[in-house]
């Protein structure tokens, strides 16, 4: 499933859909494209959005919620690999980590099925959600032959 809008008189938006991954091209003078998925959590009957993590060519994007501690970054693990990321900003949606991510977290992301997100909070405890790589190689290699 894909849908296209436009952000501006230059600028296209696509959007396609791969089981839990989705990606995101926006094409102005050049398509950059994204892979990305929203992870959700229940706050009384209310679903929201705890975090994201989105991947391009180069980097990687976790944004988490705020009151995290800063410091200790964001945390992705899976089949014993771990990889932290610095947060770069706070807005008033939560805070940002970014930064370039290994070629084995990729190769792991396209061969299981579940990843762990976390972060710490600034009071000590951690916090945490899994994440689901279903559809994600799919997502990837769409990202990178619309990529320009």
């Amino acid at each position: 499933m894909s849908y296209a809008q436009s952000e501006g008189a230059d600028t296209a938006v696509k959007i396609s859909k791969f089981a839990d991954w989705g990606v995101r091209c926006v094409t102005s003078e050049k398509t950059v494209c994204r892979t990305f998925q929203r992870l959700y959590v229940d706050r009384g009957g209310e679903r929201v959005i705890w975090a994201s993590i989105s991947i391009g060519r180069d980097d990687i994007r976790i944004n988490g919620p705020l009151g995290v501690a800063l410091d200790a970054g964001a945390t992705i693990t899976l089949a014993g690999h771990t990889e932290t990321f610095p947060f770069a900003f706070c807005i008033r949606s939560g805070c940002r980590a970014v930064g370039p991510y290994s070629d084995e977290l990729l190769k792991l992301f396209k061969e299981h099925n579940t990843a762990m997100i976390s972060f710490q909070h600034r009071n000590g405890r951690k916090m945490q959600t899994q994440v689901s790589l279903n559809g994600f190689t799919r997502a990837a290699l769409a990202m990178l032959e619309q990529s320009e």
